[in-house]
């Protein structure tokens, strides 16, 4: 249905419908219209894209009403991104940390090291060191490391991957080393894990 079409999901999924699903093009965005198609992130994104709509075929004055009516500021743009695991705890705090995290995040099957993290968020590595001892007490390279283990376990509960596979998708070149970070951070192993997925989940997404 989406083959070759630009879509969205919830930054939650995005990993596990990419791993899944090739053909559409997927986009860390707050909606997608393409076509005769449109995608959003669902939750509040959803109240985006209905006013994008209404706008289309009411005009934008009509389009503002809604928000004033809804008690909203303003209309957020498609082209926006969605606010991921970081941006929803530290927003506000630095734009060098956040910026940082978001490296992170977009760099997990083949995880840079320590010195090339800092060097894309534009600061030394000790200056990232220090803005993960003061805003997150933890060092980066054990952070990076959660969004790893993160990653990895939605993509155990949200597909069907076999967990060699997830392990190499998520950065890890053996199944020990992949299994004892994951319980080191989640307290099962990855097998654990994908026994309690609920047996309604499908082949796909869950």
């Amino acid at each position: 249905l989406l083959a070759g079409t630009r879509c969205t999901i919830h930054w939650s999924r995005l990993a596990a419908f990419a791993e899944v699903f090739n053909q559409p093009r997927i986009r860390d965005s707050l909606f997608v219209k393409d076509g005769q198609y449109s995608t959003c992130a669902g939750e509040l994104a959803a109240f985006d894209l209905a006013v994008d709509l209404i706008g289309s075929h009411a005009g934008d004055y009509i389009a503002q009403e809604v928000c004033r009516h809804a008690t909203v500021e303003g209309q957020r743009s498609g082209s926006n991104r969605q606010t991921g695991p970081s941006g929803l705890a530290f927003a506000g705090v630095s734009d060098k940390l956040l910026m940082a995290m978001r490296i992170m995040e977009e760099n997990v099957e083949f995880p840079l090291s320590m010195d090339e993290v800092a060097h894309r968020a534009g600061v030394s590595r000790r200056q990232l060191e220090r803005l993960f001892a003061a805003h997150i007490e933890v060092p980066p390279v054990r952070h990076y490391l959660r969004i790893r283990t993160d990653h990895a376990k939605r993509l155990i509960e949200g597909t069907r991957m076999s967990i060699i596979d997830i392990a190499i998708a998520c950065g890890f070149m053996s199944a020990s080393h992949f299994a004892k970070c994951f319980r080191a951070f989640n307290g099962i192993s990855p097998q654990q894990c994908r026994a309690m997925v609920p047996a309604w989940v499908g082949p796909g997404l869950g």
